[in-house]
């Protein structure tokens, strides 16, 4: 998510560490060799076993200017300037939106937002969109009015959701999955993200959350009680923000990853301001992805509410520690990853590190219990690097910045994609004899003053390059596997 994708992380720790210049092919458990750095190029697995150059998803005319991406295991979803929100890739759960009996799709379609149909407009559009494993919902810029058919009253909703409901994340009960969007009982939603099989939105302006899905590992921060353990179908709210962060604050960012959520807290009066005061994850905590343990294992662990602390010292004053301020979190399999204020240490990470998603040797460290600075993002000799997003997925992550390998010494400000961690489908780069690597790779360069925002997904990955006043040009860019056509091309 920003992603959170439902397959199972690998229990325990690896049975045979690699030794020094070797990493783990995550199928065979076999050490293959690592060079120091690759750069690729963005590519695509279109049939299995093979690696081919990626072209631009191409969108329907009728399609305004993309604004927003966002990727699940199969199938990948977009937001446009009209409100309209278009899919593509796997659809045998109606992740699509688009109703009927389609199978999957390579190009994007158009999801029936509520009154819409092939001829007729949506009566609301989009403002928001996100993909979980295997659904997809989207936030509405007004409350939609909808019948009950069961009670015959009427209510209001902002949020529709799509696609596998066999946990509740649609936010619905009575139904397995739907083709179609459908009403979530909220009115004053303003974000959303989707999990494996939870979904969490953000209301009220930033003062409430509500969760919906499974509670198995406490993912929907309502308790762990045997009854909130069995999840919900419908939305209920987790934690009071006044009592969790503290009178005045408000949600500033929210993640959610296969079985764990995380949020960003910050002052009312500072909330246009990019740093976060606090940051509490929630969930699973087989691997630490919760970030708040100084050590140990502990498998299957469920935290209900974990305060993330990190700290670094300061050049001018060593013996004084400073806390860490967010700008940017993000939630994959079973890490976590945020940006931070510190311009030489702008990557922390915490969680498994069994794909090297951590940015480290995964012999060195097999996985963090609290936060650590990642490799992936020091900067290089004479580098002016700033990272402006960051995308978890399933075990790889993507980030967006400028001058990433070190080849920009006159810092003319190319913004460049680097990903890492697991690469068994060409989603870090075009290699696959490197499943796995613990280096960022640059796989897309967007040249100088592009604004990129991304996507990761079970084993794809997404850029949305925009330019021009307004975002008005832009590209998509997808790579990794296409076996369900969600890269968006043939």
């Amino acid at each position: 998510p920003n992603v959170g994708v439902n397959q199972p992380s690998p229990g325990g720790e690896p049975a045979a560490a690699p030794v020094l210049g070797q990493a783990l092919d995550p199928v065979t458990g076999g050490a293959v060799a690592v060079p120091a750095i690759a750069v690729g190029r963005v590519t695509a697995d279109v049939r299995p076993g093979t690696f081919q150059p990626a072209a631009v998803v191409q969108f329907p005319p009728q399609a305004g200017s993309i604004k927003k991406i966002s990727a699940g295991i199969g199938h990948t979803c977009a937001l446009d300037s009209n409100g309209a929100v278009w899919c593509w890739g796997f659809n045998g759960n109606g992740q699509l939106g688009v109703g009927g009996n389609l199978g999957s799709s390579n190009i994007p379609v158009k999801v029936l937002l509520p009154g819409s149909d092939a001829k007729r407009l949506a009566i609301a559009r989009a403002i928001s969109v996100t993909s979980g494993s295997n659904h997809a919902c989207a936030v509405l810029d007004k409350p939609v009015e909808h019948a009950d058919l069961a009670t015959r009253a009427n209510f209001k909703s902002n949020v529709v959701c799509w696609g596998d409901n066999r946990s509740g994340q649609l936010g619905v009960a009575g139904i397995l999955s739907s083709p179609t969007p459908v009403p979530v009982r909220l009115e004053k939603a303003v974000s959303i993200e989707g999990g494996a099989e939870h979904t969490c939105a953000v209301g009220n302006g930033g003062t409430t959350l509500f969760c919906w899905g499974s509670n198995k590992f406490g993912q929907l921060g309502i308790g762990l009680g045997p009854q909130q353990l069995a999840g919900s179908s419908t939305p209920k709210q987790a934690f009071d923000v006044n009592q969790t962060a503290g009178a005045g604050y408000v949600i500033t960012g929210l993640t959610v990853g296969t079985s764990h959520s995380c949020l960003l807290f910050a002052l009312r009066n500072q909330a246009q301001n990019p740093l976060s005061e606090l940051a509490y994850c929630f969930g699973r905590d087989n691997t630490g992805q919760i970030g708040h343990k100084e050590s140990g294992w502990q498998q299957g662990n469920i935290t209900h509410l974990a305060r993330v602390f990190a700290k670094y010292a300061n050049a001018s004053a060593p013996d004084k520690l400073i806390d860490v301020k967010f700008t940017k979190i993000s939630a994959g399999g079973n890490h976590t990853c945020a940006l931070t204020n510190i311009s030489n240490q702008p990557i922390w990470c915490w969680g498994s590190n069994y794909y090297g998603q951590l940015g480290g040797r995964m012999d060195y460290l097999p996985f963090a219990t609290r936060p650590l600075v990642s490799i992936a993002g020091k900067p290089f000799p004479n580098s002016n690097k700033k990272l402006t997003y960051l995308s978890s997925g399933l075990f790889h992550i993507c980030a967006a910045g400028t001058n990433f390998d070190g080849k920009d010494p006159q810092n003319n400000g190319d913004v460049k994609v680097a990903c890492w961690g697991g690469n068994e489908k060409g989603q870090v780069f075009n290699s696959a004899a490197l499943p796995v690597t613990h280096e960022p790779v640059v796989v897309l360069n967007a040249g100088r003053g592009a604004h990129v925002t991304l996507a990761s997904g079970g084993v794809h990955s997404c850029a949305l390059v925009q330019r021009g006043f307004g975002g008005n040009r832009y590209e998509v860019y997808c790579w990794g596997s296409n076996r369900q056509g969600q890269l968006g091309r043939k």
